[in-house]
């Protein structure tokens, strides 16, 4: 009652405000109606007009340049990844290309020491026949294997078996192909696998290669025609960089160099001559580059060797430019997209020598050289020819070019150049001359006959005028020679910019004020006018209006009055709804679920039929709510409370909980799959994407089940089931549904019993610490430690944390232990400090993301370093990549507040959560710890060690210690010295130590020093 005699007295607040407001608007109005002050006014209102469009145009200018600079550098930075992608693309493949030549090469060799192929070759080479069944075994062999043909050859080069071939038996090998021909007697004296270089094979018109070895037991050879569709398929997957790329192999003997593979996107079969400067270079050297031959024929191209023992090939990855740098995105060519988000006419891109190799719009003259060609002459071809001089931004005036369909354009142009600051591209986007005048026409002035528009250097328009459009504007004043050459026009050209009444272009009467914007490839004029007849006539109706205006200002009042007596009832509806409903989604509430549940259940028992109860929780909400913000978690929750409805039977009910949960309560269901069937289609509805303005939302549901009253005829107990098994489904990946059994109980109670006896040994000291060293590796000491928790459970012995640091975390524990550990690592360090011997320059405890968004994070954390009296600069705090996505801004105050401190922060298994730079710039961290996975690896793993030497040279390019962990072995330390890493944290030097195996480990080292 007392909030609803609030409502009614904010609504007579109300009713006084709208009674007195006519009154104060009629004293002003009057006390403003003289013809001096009108007149006033007006010269200040026309001047603050053109004040404005001139920053429209102004602002329009800068959003163009922003734009157009963006354009280039994203042209840029697709053109570095797309040349990193053939790079890792030629890697891959190249690895499968050798991989695949190294299984011939074992294949063979396996097949060489088979007796029953040596049984066979010794029968045939004495002209005997062989038995049916063996030669059966071969083709098994063979088909197991993927092998295309078989051959048997003895010493004198005579094909005695062909498995696939049977037109090659008795032939001579050296008539097989030119390349068999020519290195026969060289491969006679090999006794390991040799590969003959393709060739052409007159008796099958085709290209071939073969792998060879001797026997292992008899004399003679067995080869195997390798299998080019296998090779084919291995080159073959270049999607991912665009639809005109591919790769292909090429080889060379001393005839020439030609295609080992055929070409799909340019025509080439096997056997073709191929050759140009990045073919031959890829015998012998492996990079990159932008290829120019023709118009309209840029290629990035991507070149290396692929060797298998003698065997040597050239292999060439090559894309279309114009693939590169304007991708489909989502079925749209991004530059189309680009133009029609901006509202631009087109995009053009000019090589160094002035060819127009790409325009959005073909029919520009597309492929003509703008500085040679017959458009040289043109205000665009200057410009080309600055931005060649001066490599920086240029906008043009708006003037002729017959290319345009109107005959007049606006370009601006972006240079974009290499790190030698050498001219590539030139990106020219042709702006909407229509936008300006688009822009000046948005007004709601009081004059009806207030215009602006802007006027050239050469008295020409630049933007229609909006009193006389048909005659007076852009396209009229250019191809007809239409000037507008006022005195305030060419007053403002001179540098006398005023306010006066003067004749415009009709000659007509009107208050002109001018003001000048100058650019450095142009000077305009922009005019702001207002016909004289019109300010006259409007301070002459000012007492017509005010009575008006009062009038009306009455008619509210009481209509206002009228609607707060309504205010009582509706009033009193809205508070009985919003005590069983939610709020923001109209739903019922938990309240009138459990209700409804209890009638429901009492309907069960009378009736004898069955129900679920649905508990549906929203996956991925959380992510949209943190990063988006709660307007954007809103629109979710009303977004899918509406598809919920719609899925619902009549008799079922839909309830919202609280935050992302839903509850689901249907009776008479017919059988088990009924219930889950509604859950499919529960799942499909709420998986949909959901569209907010420019955004798309994405979130899933998972849903968990208890039947009643099979499970239970207790509301709460069905609540409680389903829930859990909602929590399973959570567990087993999400976006499902699981029904309840009594065995998730019992997991959530051992979860339970885990809490519980944590919590007991935070508060007995069941906890102890361990502490692995960090060795600095140029000087070999000890300089710091990192605190490990373990549990000395009184009756499981030591737990190590991986067993209840994920449950503490799941719960508030996480922030008890966590101080905890900090408080007893400072207090062993403090006495560490008063041994000579200790080297340890600071102390590392783990904090979680849950300890960073605590409330009392900081307040907490000083007072632990105030009771142990302990430095802040001893104190080292490891937080994880993932930590800074959840409740962004809440931790990163916290972090800076402990920075200030004097703490040191580092990042914890860097590169395997949710990396960003950004947060390292912006945060301004001391120490990077590469993850173990990546270290243990990188011996054997290219990808690895890629990866730490990657880290490793970013780091210290910004000055940032770095640490890596999990190195193992002697190997590690070398190749880690060898990236110039700071300190090692791994079994090398040692595994995480008690407190008195940690000291004694220091004692050593200060010895061995």
């Amino acid at each position: 009652m007392k909030l609803h005699y609030k409502k009614i007295l904010s609504y007579q607040y109300i009713l006084v405000i709208a009674s007195i407001f006519p009154i104060l608007i009629f004293g002003f109005l009057t006390y403003n109606d003289s013809q001096e002050q009108s007149a006033e006014a007006t010269l200040e209102h026309i001047e603050n007009i053109n004040k404005l469009k001139k920053n429209i145009v102004l602002d329009y200018f800068e959003h163009t340049k922003f734009n157009v600079n963006t354009l280039g550098k994203t042209i840029l930075f697709l053109q570095k990844q797309a040349k990193q992608n053939i790079i890792n693309i030629q890697n891959l493949q190249k690895n499968h290309l050798e991989n695949y030549y190294d299984s011939i090469e074992k294949e063979i060799i396996a097949l060489s020491k088979k007796d029953i192929f040596q049984y066979i070759y010794s029968f045939k080479n004495r002209g005997k026949d062989v038995d049916e069944e063996y030669l059966k075994n071969i083709f098994t062999y063979k088909q197991e294997l993927g092998i295309k043909n078989v051959l048997m050859i003895n010493e004198k080069g005579k094909i005695l078996y062909s498995s696939d071939q049977t037109n090659l038996i008795n032939t001579n090998v050296k008539n097989l192909t030119h390349a068999f021909n020519k290195t026969w007697n060289e491969l006679k004296s090999k006794k390991s696998v040799y590969f003959v270089e393709m060739g052409y094979e007159k008796l099958s018109e085709s290209y071939k290669q073969y792998a060879i070895t001797q026997f292992k037991d008899v004399k003679g050879y067995i080869a195997i025609e390798i299998n080019q569709d296998a090779i084919q398929r291995i080159i073959g997957d270049v999607a991912s960089l665009g639809s005109s790329a591919e790769t292909y192999l090429t080889y060379r003997d001393e005839s020439g160099t030609f295609l080992a593979t055929n070409r799909h996107i340019k025509y080439g079969k096997i056997g073709d001559i191929k050759t140009n400067k990045y073919i031959d270079a890829g015998f012998n050297s492996k990079g990159v580059d932008i290829k120019y031959s023709s118009l309209n024929n840029i290629e990035m191209v991507g070149y290396m060797p692929v060797v298998a023992k003698n065997l040597l090939l050239s292999m060439q990855t090559t894309v279309s430019y114009t693939d590169i740098i304007s991708p489909t995105v989502k079925g749209t060519d991004y530059f189309e997209q680009f133009i029609s988000d901006h509202n631009y006419n087109n995009i053009m891109l000019i090589g160094y020598k002035g060819d127009i190799f790409y325009s959005v719009k073909k029919e520009d003259d597309y492929l003509s050289n703008v500085l040679t060609g017959k458009y040289s002459n043109t205000h665009l071809s200057e410009a080309v020819q600055k931005v060649i001089k001066t490599k920086k931004f240029l906008l043009t005036d708006i003037d002729l070019y017959k290319p345009n369909p109107n005959g007049i354009a606006q370009f601006a142009l972006y240079p974009i150049m290499d790190k030698n600051a050498v001219i590539q591209t030139i990106v020219v986007v042709e702006l909407d001359i229509q936008s300006l005048t688009d822009a000046l026409s948005l007004s709601s002035d009081i004059y009806t006959t207030n215009e602006t528009y802007i006027i050239g250097d050469d008295y020409k328009l630049r933007t229609d005028t909006l009193l006389e459009p048909k005659k007076y504007n852009v396209l009229n004043s250019f191809n007809n020679n239409i000037t507008i050459s006022t005195k305030a026009v060419k007053d403002s050209f001179l540098g006398n910019s005023s306010t006066l009444l003067t004749k415009d272009y009709r000659g007509v009467d009107v208050l002109s004020t001018v003001s000048t914007i100058n650019n450095q490839s142009f000077q305009w004029a922009v005019l702001t006018e207002i016909d004289s007849s019109e300010i006259i006539s409007l301070t002459s109706g000012l007492k017509t209006n005010i009575l008006a205006f009062v009038f009306i200002s009455s008619i509210m009042a009481l209509i206002a009055m009228i609607g707060i007596t309504n205010e009582k009832n509706k009033h009193d509806k809205k508070i009985s709804f919003q005590a069983t409903h939610d709020n923001l989604t109209g739903l019922p509430n938990r309240k009138f679920a459990t209700d409804f549940l209890a009638y429901m259940l009492a309907n069960s028992k009378r009736f004898e039929s069955k129900g679920a109860v649905l508990f549906i929780d929203l996956d991925k909400f959380k992510i949209i709510n943190d990063t988006f913000g709660h307007e954007a978690g809103d629109v979710v929750l009303k977004e899918i409370s509406v598809r919920l409805k719609k899925v619902l039977r009549d008799d079922d009910l839909i309830a919202r909980l609280g935050g992302d949960e839903f509850l689901l309560i249907s009776s008479n269901f017919s059988s088990i799959n009924d219930i889950d069937a509604l859950c499919k289609r529960i799942i499909k509805t709420v998986s949909e994407p959901i569209k907010d303005k420019t955004r798309n939302y994405e979130v899933g549901a998972s849903i968990g089940i208890s039947i009643f009253p099979d499970d239970s005829v207790d509301p709460e107990e069905l609540l409680n089931f389903s829930d859990i098994a909602m929590y399973r489904t959570k567990e087993n990946g999400r976006n499902d549904f699981t029904y309840y059994d009594k065995k998730m109980s019992e997991a959530s109670f051992r979860i339970s019993r885990v809490e519980r006896e944590l919590k007991h040994a935070i508060e007995n000291d069941e906890l102890v610490l361990h502490f692995q060293p960090q060795i600095d590796l140029k000087t070999s000491k000890v300089i710091g430690a990192e605190a490990l928790v373990r549990w000395n459970h009184p009756k499981d012995g030591l737990i190590m944390p991986n067993d209840f640091i994920p449950i503490a975390e799941g719960s508030n524990l996480i922030i008890d232990l966590g101080l905890w550990v900090l408080k007893e690592a400072c207090s062993k360090f403090k006495t560490w400090k008063k041994n000579d011997n200790c080297t340890i320059e600071r102390i590392s405890v783990n904090m979680s993301a849950k300890q960073l968004q605590c409330r009392r994070c900081v307040e907490n954390i000083q007072k632990i370093l105030d009771d142990v009296d302990f430095k802040a600069q001893w104190l080292e705090l490891e937080i994880t990549e993932n930590s800074l996505i959840s409740n962004y801004e809440t931790t990163i105050s916290n972090i800076q507040k402990l920075k200030e401190m004097g703490i040191i922060f580092s990042i914890d298994d860097f590169g395997t959560g949710y990396s960003s730079l950004s947060y390292l710039k912006k945060l301004d961290l001391s120490t990077l710890k590469i993850d173990r996975e990546f270290v243990k690896d990188m011996i054997h793993d290219e990808d690895s060690k890629s990866i730490v030497e990657a880290i490793i040279l970013m780091a210290n390019k910004l000055h940032y210690t770095i640490i890596a962990e999990g190195a193992e072995k002697q190997v590690d330390i070398e190749m880690l010295r060898s990236l110039s890493c700071d300190v090692i944290q791994g079994f090398y030097y040692s595994k995480p130590l008690a407190e008195k195996d940690l000291l004694e480990y220091l004692d050593i080292m200060s010895k061995n020093k």
